[in-house]
């Protein structure tokens, strides 16, 4: 095989493999994210919750209309 050409092809697969690990990475990071932003929002609402069964009975959440 030319020499020209084997050398392009080695740096094909290198950079091809580099992607492929950087893909892999981000996709694992991605992941890890999803995951995060998931037991956030069970957080969150574990939290309104609290916050609701806190409330005095006299005091209008947000979502009750006042009559004012």
């Amino acid at each position: 095989m030319d020499p020209t050409i084997e050398a392009r092809l080695t740096k094909l697969e290198e950079t091809l493999a580099f992607q492929e690990h950087t893909l892999e990475q981000l996709d694992e990071e991605v992941r890890r994210g999803h995951l995060e932003m998931e037991r956030l929002r069970r957080e969150l609402s574990r939290l309104e919750q609290r916050l609701i069964d806190s409330r005095e009975p006299d005091i209008p959440s947000d979502n009750e209309e006042s009559d004012i």
